[in-house]
């Protein structure tokens, strides 16, 4: 959930439901106190880290719970009173009222004051931070990670925002409980490492609101109750057709993988259309596929009437002919997905896209996106959500940024985050099987965007089964991950799974 919408519910929380802020901010932190309790022994000395702020109050009730129950809790506390909001206030004041330890940044050497904690509670800043951390917090955001002592991060670690800045100061937390929902910055390349390990804990908001967000986290449920399902009395005419068109004499194996993804993600028929040079490389290893010669002119809507989905670009040249057939590709009226070399000759003129009435899937890799963008791999990894819904909504296509962590988008801007796979993923080829899969399941499943998510899930679980069995991700390669599809059916939909982030 962004930043936006997370205000947007806690002010209909407010006036909609009329729930008190004050209500909120106490069931944060007992909730928080409730989560951080499995961490801690009555023997532990705790110190709790207030700034201004919800997150600063939340700190103070956090504190009292604990206290009240036994533990020897204290707060540092690093702004005036003047500087805390109403509600953060009031909680000081109850704090207190409990008999509650309180010193001021001011008045110690924080390095020295944190020498005999065990545990450090960061309360400093909460999801409204922008820009860099200003002096004097940026000082004691950095000796409290050089204490070496284990800090736990209220919502988000201090410092950390959506926008990740490339010399980013922020609190290296060893766990962070999360309020409600995951927010951007935990799927981020340059700040999911302050995170450390992750738990989410509820504090009452109305789920109906929490569930408008425009970023889901898909998970093991969402592909169960999306994914097709496959009749006992159907045939291979009643799932999808797909037209493969890529592939050369230098690279026929990217086109087999794509055809063996599809296949093995539910497609009833594939047929490729390679060069005439790849058509011996790829009938001696793919007996289920169909061939045809690599030919624009035979891209008729007559001939292409009989394909429900075309996936193109995965090894093409990129030369005047490469140019040629991608161009006539674009003007089919087919649904169509687009990776690797494809994407390359799109980005020479992206209008074309505008003059597209169908269906379009782009699966770019940070390089590709920047190229399709104008926008440099930095700037991308950065702002990837904004970057994704921006450019998805003003070409109105489906994108899917490929990385650690997948995200998949519609037109519309919604996005679906995937958390399943690991490095081993990190190799030539699996961008290939990653395309027949989507292609296989864009029309299949409830809408375009659970298929185009659940063809994502489904490729890192196979990578995560692989290395879980008897690969690692040294050795993995993306042959071996089409092997344990199948695993990677039998797993979603028989048994519960674990993805690679584990969000408690």
């Amino acid at each position: 959930m962004t930043e936006s919408e997370m205000y947007e519910v806690d002010r209909k929380s407010a006036e909609d439901y009329l729930l008190p802020t004050t209500v909120l901010m106490e069931n944060a932190g007992r909730a928080l106190a409730d989560g951080l309790k499995s961490k801690l022994s009555k023997e532990m000395r705790i110190c709790v880290v207030t700034g201004p702020g919800n997150n600063g109050g939340d700190g103070y009730v956090l504190a009292r719970t604990l206290l009240n129950e036994g533990y020897a809790v204290e707060v540092l506390e690093t702004v005036t009173e003047a500087e805390m909001s109403t509600d953060e206030q009031l909680y000081r004041q109850i704090y207190l009222k409990y008999q509650g330890t309180l010193t001021k940044v001011d008045d110690v050497d924080v390095a020295a004051y944190l020498v005999d904690k065990d545990i450090i509670v960061d309360a400093l800043f909460g999801i409204g931070l922008t820009g860099r951390v200003r002096a004097p917090f940026d000082q004691w955001i950095e000796t409290i990670n050089q204490s070496g002592k284990c800090v736990i991060s209220l919502d988000v670690p201090s410092g950390v925002s959506s926008v990740a800045a490339d010399d980013l100061l922020a609190i290296r937390a060893n766990h962070t409980f999360i309020i409600e929902a995951p927010k951007p910055s935990l799927f981020i390349e340059a700040t999911r490492p302050f995170y450390g390990e992750v738990t989410v804990v509820s504090i009452g908001l109305p789920k109906k609101e929490l569930l408008q967000s425009s970023l889901t986290v898909w998970q093991q449920e969402d592909v169960k109750q999306t994914l097709q399902k496959r009749e006992p009395f159907s045939h291979k005419g009643n799932y999808v057709h797909l037209l493969v068109i890529g592939g050369s004499a230098f690279m026929p194996g990217s086109v087999k993988l794509t055809s063996t993804g599809a296949y093995r993600t539910g497609a009833g028929l594939v047929t490729v259309m390679t060069s005439e040079e790849a058509l011996p490389m790829l009938a001696n290893g793919l007996n289920e596929v169909m061939y045809q010669p690599l030919e624009p002119e035979a891209l008729t809507d007559e001939a292409l009437a009989k394909y429900d989905v075309i996936a193109c670009g995965m090894g093409l040249s990129e030369t005047a002919a490469g140019r040629a057939l991608l161009s006539r590709v674009l003007e089919t009226k087919k649904p169509l997905v687009i990776d690797a070399s494809g994407l390359n000759l799109l980005s020479e003129d992206l209008s074309r896209l505008e003059r597209r009435q169908a269906l379009t899937v782009l699966t770019p890799h940070p390089k590709e996106m920047a190229r399709l963008s104008g926008l440099s791999v930095a700037a991308i990894k950065r702002q990837p959500f904004r970057v994704v819904a921006d450019f998805a909504k003003a070409h109105q296509v489906y994108l899917v940024l490929k990385g650690a962590m997948t995200l998949s988008a519609s037109p519309s801007g919604e996005i679906n985050i995937n958390t399943t796979g690991n490095s081993g993923l990190s190799k030539g080829g699996s961008g290939d099987l990653l395309t027949g899969m989507v292609a296989s399941r864009v029309l299949s499943d409830d809408t375009p965007l659970a298929g185009i998510s659940n063809a994502v899930f489904l490729h890192g679980l196979a990578a995560d089964l692989a290395v879980s069995d008897r690969h690692s991700s040294y050795d993995l390669t993306a042959t071996e991950v089409s092997d344990y599809l199948g695993r990677s059916f039998q797993a979603v939909l028989r048994k519960n799974i674990q993805a690679s982030i584990n969000i408690k």
